[in-house]
């Protein structure tokens, strides 16, 4: 009996398809057989009632129901598999990505790093103390220049105007004073 349906469900070794179909059909007889005795406080099922069981389901229009199941269950299952598969490949290519940038952005620090270094201990020597001991006393030494003409510039401008004002006043103490 069960033969006979395999047989016209399955095809060959490979019919994925079929044999899915097949074990669908069993699932169903196995439900059937629950129900049936269920319903029949536990009394198994009749050959009778076998026999009709396995009539129904191999009408063409059952077996066809069967292979449906199947190749629509087959594609939802692939389906999933597929989208996890890629979303998979996608975090990985993600993750290359950041990773791929990562490295690159460690190597560019890395090499301002060691750049950084370098310059640092070319200052910490005798050499570079004193590259910065000179350069400190040239920049105190032009902030003095600066401050002295500053100074300078303020004397004469004070005198200038002192000049002036003494020259503004013996010209108007000079002038005529005119009648009330």
């Amino acid at each position: 009996m069960a033969l006979h349906v395999y047989d016209q469900l399955v095809t060959g070794p490979n019919d994925f398809i079929g044999a899915l179909a097949y074990s669908l059909y069993k699932q169903t007889k196995v439900e059937w057989i629950v129900h049936l005795k269920a319903a029949n406080g536990g009394v198994e099922p009749t050959a009778f009632e076998i026999q009709m069981f396995h009539d129904f389901n191999v009408l063409p229009a059952q077996l066809q129901g069967y292979k449906d199941r199947a190749t629509a269950l087959t594609v939802t299952f692939l389906g999933v598999a597929t989208k996890e598969r890629l979303d998979q490949l996608s975090a990985d290519t993600v993750q290359s990505a950041l990773a791929a940038k990562f490295d690159a952005t460690h190597q560019a620090v890395s090499t301002e790093l060691i750049s950084y270094r370098r310059e640092l201990a070319a200052k910490r020597g005798i050499y570079g103390w004193m590259a910065e001991v000179g350069a400190a006393l040239i920049t105190n030494f032009l902030t003095i220049i600066l401050v002295a003409l500053i100074a300078y510039g303020y004397g004469k401008l004070n005198a200038v105007n002192a000049a002036v004002d003494g020259k503004l006043s013996q010209a108007l103490s000079l002038a005529p004073k005119p009648a009330n």
